[in-house]
């Protein structure tokens, strides 16, 4: 059987590489995202810019798209 410190360094060690793996989904998810609002694209998984909702294995997510000025 594994000592402790064996089993907690294995969780860190696979913890930190699922954070990593999470982030770089995510980075990816968020650099699509940007890159189809600005060019003013719609989503795959819509028919139009109109229709927001999506549901995702049981969870109901909502998209809001609008336009608004920044100011700089």
């Amino acid at each position: 059987m594994p000592s402790k410190a064996t089993e907690k360094a294995w969780l860190e060690s696979t913890l930190e590489d699922k954070k990593k793996a999470l982030y770089r989904v995510r980075s990816d998810v968020q650099k699509t995202k940007f890159a189809l609002l600005l060019g003013k694209a719609s989503f795959d998984e819509f028919t139009s810019r109109e229709e927001n909702i999506l549901d995702v294995g049981g969870i109901t997510c909502t998209v809001s798209l609008k336009e608004e000025r920044v100011a700089y």
